[in-house]
């Protein structure tokens, strides 16, 4: 009987949660390590390895980061393995998202000081 999609995923997400501990021990670290590294509590990473919580893709190379391996090793077997200039190109496109929104924000915050600056001529605090 074939698997439904909602059992490979919850098949794989415990199989990368397995890989995820793995590693881990592997170099050493504590879930409360891994966690501090990654922004999370160690419950967090506790459920990821545990299977109840899916892992994001950016958390997943993050982890891969941090443990230092290749981000094929929680693929499950049989998977297609990844291409790491494929992550390197989504990288620096997430790179340029972040200046781009870095940017905008910078100019909105010019436009509201502005705007604060000429409510406060006009003698109104309402802008």
């Amino acid at each position: 009987m074939d698997m439904s999609l909602r059992d490979k995923v919850r098949e794989n997400t415990t199989l990368i949660g397995a890989r995820i501990r793995e590693a881990r021990r592997l170099k050493n670290k504590s879930q409360s390590d891994l966690a501090a590294r990654l922004g999370v509590s160690f419950q967090q990473v506790q459920k990821y390895e545990n299977g109840k919580n899916r892992v994001s893709v950016a958390s997943l190379i993050a982890i891969a980061e941090e443990i230092d391996v290749d981000l094929g090793f929680f693929l499950p077997p049989g998977s297609v393995p990844v291409d790491n200039t494929q992550i390197e190109i989504a990288r620096n496109e997430a790179a340029s998202s972040l200046a781009a929104i870095d940017s905008a924000i910078a100019v909105l915050s010019d436009h509201r000081r502005r705007l604060s600056d000429a409510a406060a001529r006009l003698g109104t605090s309402e802008i």
